[in-house]
């Protein structure tokens, strides 16, 4: 009960966003992202990332106005990075005026670049109905 009330006071945000019986999902979250990431570098280091398996990666290009300064730079330079350790074959779409919001308040980019992946797939796998 007393961690209930610390999340509360702590990560109101999140509290706002979701239903009050769903916060143990942050606890969860919290505790296993450690775990995972090491999953995710064990497994990094005994195979490479199989050739048919596309990446697409979506940023946007706006600044989070809610967010301090410095952790909006930290964000850019931390995506820089993941898209400088990514495979040559990845897709990086950017979408203008986009922030952390954007997919809540105007999702046509964000679908619009997903619709292009998906129409690029069907057309290099010959699957699916074709556009």
């Amino acid at each position: 009960m007393l961690f209930e009330y610390i999340l509360l006071f702590l990560c109101p945000q999140k509290y706002l966003l979701c239903h009050p019986r769903h916060l143990s999902s942050v606890v969860d979250e919290h505790h296993f992202i450690n775990e995972t990431f090491s999953q995710m570098r064990t497994l990094r280091k005994l195979r490479s990332l199989p050739s048919n398996i596309s990446i697409s990666v979506l940023s946007g290009n706006y600044y989070d106005e809610q967010m301090p300064s410095d952790l909006n730079k930290a964000w850019a330079i931390g995506e820089q990075r993941l898209l400088s350790r990514l495979p040559e074959s990845v897709q990086h779409f950017v979408v203008n005026g986009a922030d952390r919001h954007m997919m809540y308040r105007a999702p046509g980019p964000i679908v619009d670049a997903v619709m292009r992946v998906v129409r690029g797939w069907r057309r290099g796998s010959g699957g699916g109905v074709k556009q």
